[in-house]
């Protein structure tokens, strides 16, 4: 068995892989400078794994404090991904691959290799990315804007009279208020953003071009999306399986 790790921005997430298959997902927001509450915790009881495979985009501390974590456990060196020029049939459109994300990476390999098909691959996550795969995994590169809590954050800095936050339940509706208008306004920003891009991509590179929708807020935003647009939560921990069966 081998313990898979997606480390992002606030979340951690997990999953046991044991053959092909992936058992017992996890997740947990994470404090940076105490990772032993969480996901220590958690992994205290679960079965030594035989391997770690981690994706971070958490930065350089997180990596050791989750390594030595690791070690505390179970004496075992965790293995980081990377990003690459080309990995598992799909090829990076970035001129410096160390500038994409390795969730993102992941995320288009796990997207093109298990659907077969053109793909937009959205993250709704702190940030929300989105990349765009062709049918032969030729990345065509994708945006970066922020995520619905960095909208509300910015709007909280940025101005003297606004401290507010997303609802946990924010809707299209004209807000009444001006913690609804905020929450209210970046879903409706960020639908119309996937919306948009999923009809430009699919108007370029055809109808059967399929939208992959994963993250933290994606199962929020996908009750205001297309019906057609799927929903998958643990992309990139699939990602991470995907990389692992070829290391």
């Amino acid at each position: 068995m081998n313990l898979l790790v997606d480390i992002g921005n606030t979340r951690i997430k997990w999953a046991q892989q044991s053959a092909s298959e992936l058992a017992l997902h996890g997740a947990c927001l994470y404090n940076k400078s105490d990772l032993k509450e969480s996901p220590g915790q958690s992994w205290s009881e679960i079965s030594r794994p035989e391997k770690v495979y981690i994706s971070n985009v958490g930065g350089e501390q997180t990596a050791s404090e989750i390594s030595e974590l690791l070690f505390a456990l179970w004496e075992i060196k965790p293995v980081f991904l990377s990003v690459t020029k080309q990995a598992l049939g799909v090829t990076n459109a970035y001129d410096d691959v160390r500038q994409l994300g390795i969730d993102r990476w992941l995320a288009m390999i796990a997207a093109w290799n298990n659907y077969h098909s053109k793909v937009c691959v959205i993250d709704c996550g702190t940030a929300i990315t989105v990349d765009v795969v062709t049918i032969s995994g030729e990345h065509l590169g994708g945006y970066i804007v922020p995520g619905l809590s960095l909208m509300a954050d910015s709007l909280n800095r940025q101005t003297q009279q606004i401290d507010s936050s997303v609802n946990q339940t924010p809707s299209l509706a004209l807000g009444r208020n001006t913690n609804d208008c905020i929450s209210n306004g970046a879903l409706m920003t960020v639908t119309a953003l996937i919306s948009g891009v999923f009809a430009k991509v699919r108007h370029e590179h055809g109808t059967d071009t399929k939208c992959i929708i994963s993250g933290g807020f994606a199962g929020e935003v996908c009750k205001f999306l297309e019906p057609d647009i799927i929903h998958d939560p643990y992309l990139v921990l699939n990602g991470i399986a995907l990389m692992s069966e070829k290391l």
